[in-house]
């Protein structure tokens, strides 16, 4: 089936993995749900500081692929 067939593989993995994994989460009894919590903007701020470091990694390591992309 050749390339196309592996793309039709890579989806049909994707759809399968998320079709097993969503329902636990609409069960009522669910630890984890979609629809339970709240938003705290304090916990927000201490996650987005918290991961700062390594954003500040992967958008230096992407900005020097696109460097050297563009060099070669």
């Amino acid at each position: 089936m050749g390339l196309e067939g592996a793309a039709y593989a890579t989806i049909l993995a994707s759809a399968a993995g998320f079709m097993l994994s969503t329902p636990p989460f609409f069960k009522k009894a669910a630890t984890l749900s979609f629809f339970k919590g709240g938003f705290s903007l304090r916990s927000a701020a201490l996650m987005l500081y918290n991961g700062s470091s390594e954003g500040m990694a992967e958008l230096s390591m992407n900005l020097s692929a696109i460097i050297f992309n563009r060099v070669l």
